[in-house]
């Protein structure tokens, strides 16, 4: 039933045109993150992910797996907007977006499901380079996880290739 109606609405965008200004990509990154929980507990996580990402004028969404370094995976939806975008050269654009996140992490080994909400503003610097994108976003936000609260800042390496 979910196919159906996720099918009749693409239609119906298509049909009307809007989903022409719709922009798709498939990506891979290597976002290092680092965790400074209000406890004082720190924590730093190298992950990869990649994933599918979808974008109209400023806004866009992403929807991604991840694995980390000890082989825990999970999904991720990124989704915000794009305050400033200013092109320095033919090829080089500096943004600023904000961005929300909502991470899940299934149940594994000795844990229970659970998810984490993110949402803060990254500076993404970044070269396009024929139908190819490669940025290195720079972020900073608030977490919150099973009644921890925490401040998330992370070093990326993204690459993206543009599907249309």
């Amino acid at each position: 039933m979910k196919i159906i109606i996720l099918l009749t609405i693409t239609s119906v965008l298509a049909l009307s045109g809007y989903a022409q200004d719709i922009h798709a990509n498939i990506f891979v990154r290597t976002p290092q993150v680092l965790n400074y929980r209000i406890n004082n507990e720190v924590t730093y996580t190298p992950v990869i992910s990649t994933g599918v990402g979808f974008a109209h004028k400023s806004k866009f969404i992403e929807l991604a797996t991840y694995i980390d370094q000890s082989d825990a995976y999970g999904f991720y939806t990124f989704f915000g907007a794009t305050l400033i975008s200013e092109r320095v050269a033919q090829s080089l654009t500096l943004a600023t977006n904000c961005f929300g996140e909502i991470s899940y992490f299934p149940s594994q080994t000795a844990g229970k499901e659970s998810f984490t909400y993110t949402s803060g503003i990254c500076y993404f610097p970044n070269f396009n380079i024929n139908h190819m994108n490669i940025g290195i976003p720079l972020c900073l936000g608030l977490a919150y996880n099973n009644d921890a609260l925490s401040i998330n800042s992370r070093v990326i390496l993204n690459v993206a290739i543009k599907i249309n």
